[in-house]
Order: structure tokens, then sequence, then C-alpha cells
């Protein structure tokens, strides 16, 4: 939960803010004003803070701390307690506030991350394990995309092929679905997309492809496998 005075006015809170800041009288006004644009507090600004939503509280948290103009901004689970559509909305103000300001956000919703950063830092028991984008860790976290397809067509043949594809590291069989169709594993060795291989590779030979997706470890996958692997280390 955010320390503000419940009993204050959004308007009157950001200037108490303000002055405690120690922003000159000649550029408080302009401060407050563009602060409450920015954080999109227009419709709540003279209400009292009590009376707001848990959304709007984090707004006016978000605004207490950015009305100073700081270099960087840390977030501490700036999306907890939140319902769905005032989770996307301050995601939304915080990607933008990342595009000007360097935005620490700390949170073990892995989703959030996913949905709102550009780098993340992964640290368990005090000690940085993984730091990267999330498609760094992700190849990190599982050497190379698995593929998977269901294909009409002798097994044999289809396994032989599919293991020719290029840096196709292993192929198998994972599922018998009946009359000829088989959902397929293919494990690539790099992240490169090799759809069209695969459907060139059933075209030329007269199978038929009912489904071809790919699989790309989650941060979940990333953070499960880095913190696990260190307590295994130590």
């Amino acid at each position: 939960n955010n320390p503000l005075y419940n009993d204050l006015q959004v308007s009157d809170f950001l200037s108490f803010v303000a002055d405690i800041r120690h922003i000159p009288k000649s550029q408080k006004r302009s401060k407050v004003k563009d602060i409450i644009k920015t954080c999109g507090l227009e419709k709540v600004v003279k209400q009292n803070i009590g009376e707001l939503s848990k959304g709007f509280r984090q707004r006016v948290g978000l605004a207490q701390a950015m009305i100073h103009d700081p270099e960087i901004l840390i977030l501490d689970e700036p999306t907890s307690g939140l319902d769905p559509i005032q989770i996307a909305e301050i995601r939304d103000l915080i990607k933008e506030l990342g595009k000007e300001k360097t935005v620490i956000f700390s949170t073990h919703i892995l989703a959030e991350v996913e949905a709102t950063c550009g780098r993340v830092i992964i640290i368990n028991e005090g000690n940085l394990v993984g730091s990267g984008t999330i498609e760094e860790l992700q190849r990190k976290a599982r050497s190379g995309v698995v593929v998977y397809a269901k294909i009409r067509g002798p097994t044999e043949a289809v396994m032989t092929k599919l293991k020719t594809l290029p840096k196709v590291t292993e192929g198998k069989l994972i599922q018998n679905i009946g009359d000829n169709l088989n959902k397929y594993e293919i494990t690539i060795s790099e992240d490169i997309d090799i759809n069209e291989n695969i459907f060139q590779v059933v075209k030329d030979n007269g199978w038929s492809l009912t489904e071809l997706y790919s699989e790309r470890a989650t941060l979940e996958d990333v953070f499960i496998k880095l913190t696990t692997t260190e307590k295994k280390d130590n």
C-alpha cells in the first residue's frame, strides 16, 4: 500500500509533496498539473484520497514518486491487489514512463514482468543468477526452441525427414492420434523459424499437416531453472 494521506484531496496532497520536494513556487503549479495529466488523475483531482479505488491510489503513489522528475523510478509490486482493468492501465502507464526514465520494477508476479519489462534481473537468496532480455533468458533456460507438428504420414519416414531439417537436434513422436496421424516434437538448437521447412517437407512428400506451432520457455521456466540450479550449486 502507498503511504498516502487519505483525508487530503489529490490536488492538495500533490501540492504538499511538491513543497517537501523543494520544488520552486514558480514551478509548483505546472509540475502538479503535469503530473496529474501524466498519471491520469484528472477525474479524481478534487476527491479525497481515501475515497479512491486502489487503482487510482496507485496512480497517486506514482504521481508522488515522480513529481520532482527523478531519473530512476523504483516500483515495488505496483499492480498488487488491482483488478484486471486497473492492472492493464498501470502496465501501460509504466511502459510509457519507461520510454523516458529508468524504471526498476520489483515483483514476483512473472506475468507482470513479461508484459511490462524490457530487461530482467533474477535474484535468488541475494545472488544474481540471471540477467538479460526476456528472449535471452528464455534461450538460456531452454537450449533452443521446441516445435510441435501434427502430420499425417508414415511415421518412420516423417521422423527421418524431420531430423534432417536445419538445426534440428532432436525429433520424437509424442502422440499417436490414429489413422496415420501423429504429433511430433522437434527441438532446434537456435531460435530460428523452421515452420516453412516443415511445411515444405510435408508438401513434397504428399503428407498432410494439421497443426504446427512453436513453444519457447516461459519466464516461469527460466526462474525455476535458474533458482533451482543456484541452490544445487550451493
